[in-house]
């Protein structure tokens, strides 16, 4: 082609022509970014603004909740029906002792009592005027209500009623929303304030009949609510966020109604005005959207100077193109590469060029499609090797699975079956499989077989599940859980089959039954336990009524088996109690009942029972518990047993109140002495000592469960500086009316009920508490508490010590142990163990009733003893008495000598501290130093 006739123009117009498409298509998805972003910063800012919402509603609701937490604070303290006067409920003296902490602890504005009239008894604070009917509506509903009020500012109120059955007066509690407002802006980092009605007419706006609420928004903001307020409806913006521009600057607006909604006044309703400053965000996805704009520009151009030069390139190899075709059909695909390649290209050529170029591109895809297939073909045939072991794998999981898995068609016919199926059917694979299922089904199971033909049939669904039985090739029936699903195989014209599964629950029904025999058999003996006990007698009972005959309950209870567990262990306790359940089964008759119903305590039902059968049988049984003693460890036990007999009627009708009364003759036998039995009579005094136990066992719970036992502390003062240094914690039971139990009168009771550990337990975390609480005060006091000898043998105390001083905020030097001698004597190796432990936990142990014992001296030295307590029993008499002012004096010098510090108990006057401070005893305490009483 001649020079003349080269064609630079279509380069250039297919440039021009290109550039035009592609700028209208970067205008286009640029300005189509730019509205997706815009559209990501609206659900965002949407998003931002309903987690803001959720963030005041919760923190309006968390403060209802605890102004109703301190409202059942406050109602606890009076169990008493508020009196109709005005005179103040008998709680008011706490209150106006407590008013000052609550306020700022509750951050409250007012608290008032309301009498069962409605009428003010007392208020706290700065009250809120409150509706009398929306007093009288509180205490005729008897619900507490919620009030929101917004006048100067805005409150939350909260009404509850007084009484546990009838409102017998109201109690108001007032917070104000400033808290709220300020954990609103630290939580979101936005601005809230609060619009209440405008009643002031002269100032109402033109759009909004609100106004602020003082000290709520910033002073930033106010100009954006006078700006929206004056031009905009407040429609635009009740629960709805709105984008307001103002003065160069951007704002999210939103109002929403204040939480609950049943709580805003109707006639004063109050919102939330939530305003977040948005400018930074806005202009930023302006400047992005430019700089997009820019960049798509930017890359246009350079996109269009390659283009042009690509151009130019490609319409060089069209030249041989037509030489470079036979070579492609032949497959010569390296010699038509060589031909397409172009040297010394004339410029002008471009529409040949690009042809070249795609001549070229040809030849490199035909090439790498004629690689690809024989790669692929080299694959697939991998694959069905892979998929043919995966095939032999489900194969072989089939076939080693223990569930009974086969197919048949959907007239019956088996397909295959795995081995598990063989085995559960009992014969071969031949036997089995082109055999109808229904075959190998006992007779017994029309349903299954009705609901399986319906599967069949597809008018119940495409699955069942059954429980039924499988009949063997021998005959023999297995209980079985079948699962039949109706499954479609592909490819064969929607032909289906049916997936039959099969588990043998056989054996976990033996598991269940065994599990059902645990649940009511004692282990031990294999006697019935308490739980089937009860049972049987509510039976026996039911048909002694029908028919008219009496039951005997024998409770019996073994004498001095603790002796035997205690001594020779566990293992050895419980072949005693086999050895007794074997004696009492040959003394009993055959159409008797015996249990064991607790630890060392059995229980025997005699029907048709008479006053000689029954005497007959409570002699045999101890005389053949006598008979035959047992050896244990090589010592030989006799065993006896205290019983203790009811009968019904005569005794009681229900089972509880004859197992009462039986537990009762039984009581009345083991105070009479060993292997002795008594019949049940209402007449006797032991009925009172049980009513009494009953009652303390009631007591104690109580106080335990409803937190009734409190701390006095009496002081101790250190007898040089002449300050208190620590106090001893001394328990009491506070009853309904403010009386105080000492321990004296309970503790005894607490011991044989077996809940002294649990009163040591709550004392012991009362102690910590106050410790803490002391701490945070500032107070420098050490606290000791009494840790009585029964505690030695409780393995578990020292976990529940270590874990209780163990807190990061108790500081263990402040915690003193007291332990008396005489419970170091009862059990040396338990206590020795147990003082060691507090001591690495680095609490410090005082040394009880210093001077009694003969072992004081070597305890000094034996133990890491801090403080010794010098028995009151020489101080009391200590100014009149020689004798004891020697004896103190050297048992003073002693613990000196082994660096103990010496604290003289029972001080109660000013001449006996005078001779104490003479002989240099450390520290005093006694009722001249201080009473017993709670410590603030």
């Amino acid at each position: 082609m001649e020079k003349s006739q080269l064609f630079f123009s279509l380069r250039w117009k297919v440039a021009l022509l290109l550039g035009s498409v592609l700028l209208i298509l970067h205008s286009f998805f640029s300005y189509t970014s730019y509205l997706n972003a815009k559209t990501n910063f609206v659900m965002a800012r949407e998003a931002v603004q309903t987690s803001h919402v959720g963030l005041a509603k919760a923190l309006t609701e968390d403060s209802f909740l605890a102004l109703q937490q301190f409202a059942s604070l406050v109602s606890s303290l009076n169990h008493s029906s508020v009196h109709k006067t005005k005179s103040p409920p008998h709680n008011g003296d706490v209150i106006d002792k407590n008013w000052l902490q609550w306020q700022l602890n509750w951050q409250l504005e007012s608290l008032t009592l309301f009498d069962k009239r409605g009428m003010s008894v007392k208020s706290w604070g700065n009250p809120l005027v409150m509706p009398e009917l929306a007093v009288q509506g509180v205490l005729k509903n008897t619900h507490p209500k919620q009030h929101i009020y917004c006048v100067t500012g805005c409150f939350q109120q909260l009404m509850t009623p007084l009484g546990e059955k009838s409102a017998q007066g109201a109690l108001s509690t007032v917070r104000s929303f400033v808290d709220i407002i300020d954990k609103y802006k630290q939580a979101s980092g936005s601005d809230i304030g609060i619009l209440m009605a405008n009643t002031d007419t002269e100032d109402a706006n033109r759009h909004w009949p609100y106004k602020l609420s003082t000290a709520n928004l910033s002073e930033q903001n106010i100009p954006v609510f006078e700006f929206v307020s004056a031009h905009y409806p407040i429609s635009d913006f009740l629960n709805r966020r709105k984008l307001v521009g103002l003065t160069g600057r951007f704002f999210d607006v939103s109002i929403m109604s204040i939480p609950p909604q049943d709580a805003t006044s109707p006639d004063s309703p109050a919102y939330f005005l939530l305003i977040d400053e948005v400018t930074t965000s806005v202009r930023h996805l302006e400047k992005e959207a430019r700089q997009l704009w820019l960049y798509g520009l930017i890359g246009l151009g350079l996109v269009l100077l390659l283009l042009v030069w690509l151009l130019q390139d490609w319409l060089r190899r069209i030249g041989k193109l037509s030489q470079a075709f036979p070579l492609l059909l032949q497959d010569q695909y390296d010699q038509c590469r060589e031909q397409l390649t172009i040297r010394n290209v004339r410029y002008g050529h471009d529409e040949l060029d690009k042809l070249n170029e795609l001549a070229l591109n040809l030849v490199n895809q035909l090439q790498n499609s004629e690689q690809e297939v024989h790669g692929n073909t080299f694959e697939l045939m991998e694959k069905s090797q892979h998929l043919a072991k995966e095939r032999d794998f489900i194969h072989q999981l089939i076939e080693v699975a223990p569930v009974i898995i086969l197919t048949q068609k959907l007239n019956g016919i088996i397909l295959n079956v795995n081995q598990a199926g063989i085995n559960g059917f009992e014969t071969d694979r031949h036997s089995i499989v082109g055999k109808v299922f229904d075959i190998f089904l006992p007779e017994s199971e029309r349903e299954h077989l009705k609901k399986l033909n319906e599967l069949r049939s597809g008018i119940e669904g495409e699955q069942l599940q059954i429980t039924g039985f499988l009949m063997t090739k021998a005959g023999k029936q297995k209980e079985t859980s079948w699962l039949h699903t109706v499954v479609k195989v592909n490819g064969y014209c929607d032909e289906a089959v049916i997936l039959t599964l099969g588990i043998d629950v056989s054996v976990s029904k033996v598991a269940q039954e065994k599990m059902l025999r645990m649940a009511t058999y004692d282990y031990v003996t294999g006697l019935s336990n308490r739980r089937k006990f009860e049972d049987d007698f509510m039976l026996e009972l039911a048909s002694a009524k029908r028919y008219g005959y009496q039951v005997a309950l024998f409770y019996l209870d073994l004498d001095k088996f603790k002796v035997i567990n205690d001594r020779e262990g566990r293992e050895a306790g419980d072949k005693a109690l086999t050895h007794v359940a074997t004696v009492l089964k040959e003394a009993m008759r055959l159409t008797d009942l015996l249990s064991r119903i607790g630890g060392d305590e059995f229980a025997l039902i005699m029907p048709h029972a008479d006053a000689k059968g029954v005497e007959h049988i409570a002699q045999k049984i101890n005389r053949v518990l006598l008979a035959q003693d047992i050896a244990l460890s090589g010592r030989r036990y006799k065993i006896t047993a205290s019983i203790g007999v009811a009968i019904f009627p005569l005794h009681g009708l229900m089972t509880t109140e004859l197992l009462k009364n039986a537990d009762c003759a039984m009581y009345q036998a083991k105070a009479a002495g060993h292997g002795q039995y008594r019949i049940f009579s209402p007449d006797s005094d032991y009925q009172d000592k049980l009513n009494l136990m009953l009652h303390w066992r009631e007591t104690i719970e109580d106080a335990i469960a409803n937190d009734k036992f409190i701390l006095y502390y009496q002081p101790i003062r250190n007898l040089k500086t002449g300050i208190i240094s620590h106090f001893e914690c001394l328990i009491r039971l506070q009853k309904e009316d403010g009386q105080l139990i000492m321990p004296t009168d309970f503790i005894n009771y607490a011991e044989e009920l077996g809940l002294a550990g649990r009163i040591d337990r709550l004392v012991l975390k009362k102690v910590v508490q106050k410790h803490i609480e002391l701490n945070r005060q500032g107070k420098d006091y050490k606290l000791t508490i009494n840790l009585s000898g029964r505690l030695f043998n409780d393995v578990t105390i020292f976990d529940d010590i270590s874990w209780l001083i163990k807190d990061r905020d108790v500081d263990p030097g402040k915690i003193i142990f007291e332990i008396a001698e005489t419970a170091i004597v009862s059990n040396f190796a338990a206590a020795d163990r147990l003082i060691a432990q507090i001591n690495e936990l680095g609490c410090l142990i005082a040394f009880d009733n210093f001077g009694v014992g003969f072992s004081s001296v070597y305890y000094l030295n034996r133990f890491p003893i801090a403080y010794v307590k010098i028995d009151g029993s020489f101080i009391r008499k200590i100014d009149k008495s020689d004798d004891d002012k020697v004896f103190v004096k050297a048992l003073s010098g002693v613990a000196q000598a082994y660096g103990k510090k010496t604290v003289a108990e029972s001080v109660e006057s000013e001449e006996a501290l005078t001779i104490l401070k003479e002989i240099g005893i450390d520290f005093v305490q006694g009722y001249y130093i201080g009473d017993p009483a709670p410590l603030d």
